[in-house]
């Protein structure tokens, strides 16, 4: 998907050519850039899909800059949960109700923000068992901070070097 408006672009910071990151140039990100509502569709069984992001309460009315989604049971409830990662914006994890409808509680569990209270890039994510005891043991976020690892059944924390230790102790150098 892109949208873009050639009479509107983006400008880059006054007197500069390009973005900085640590002194290189960069893109600038996604900031001044429009973002988009997540959406959700119910398979009507029938060839046909009908779009429940409102009802189900996963529209993202924010709309901030959704790059990647995946499901899993991070409360181990038997319902498979929603976790959206957002662009240098807070990311969003939806608590699956069972009933059709999602709860947001990304802030809560630990997963909307850095221990700073910083947004984080993330781009891509995925949801695993690294251990074997299938059972919710964490989901791996493409941020700076890397892994968000479960320290209770309702809260995460984000840790780069115990992800990487994980990633090792399975034979991923």
């Amino acid at each position: 998907y892109v949208a873009i408006d050639l009479e509107n672009l983006p400008q880059l910071p006054a007197g500069s050519k390009y973005c900085q990151y640590r002194g290189i140039p960069a893109m600038c990100g996604p900031r001044g850039l429009r973002g988009a509502g997540d959406a959700l569709f119910h398979n009507n069984g029938d060839g046909t899909f009908t779009d429940v992001s409102r009802s189900a309460g996963v529209a993202d009315e924010k709309e901030y800059y959704g790059l990647g989604a995946v499901w899993g049971d991070y409360d181990n409830d038997g319902d498979p949960d929603l976790y959206v990662a957002n662009d240098a914006l807070p990311n969003y994890l939806y608590r699956n109700e069972g009933n059709g409808k999602f709860t947001e509680i990304g802030l809560s569990a630990g997963v909307a923000v850095d221990e700073d209270g910083k947004e984080q890039a993330s781009m891509g994510v995925d949801f695993g068992d690294y251990d074997g005891a299938s059972s919710r043991r964490g989901t791996i976020s493409a941020g700076p901070r890397g892994f968000l690892i479960p320290t209770t059944t309702a809260t995460w924390t984000s840790t780069w070097s115990m992800g990487m230790s994980i990633l090792r102790s399975i034979g991923i150098p």
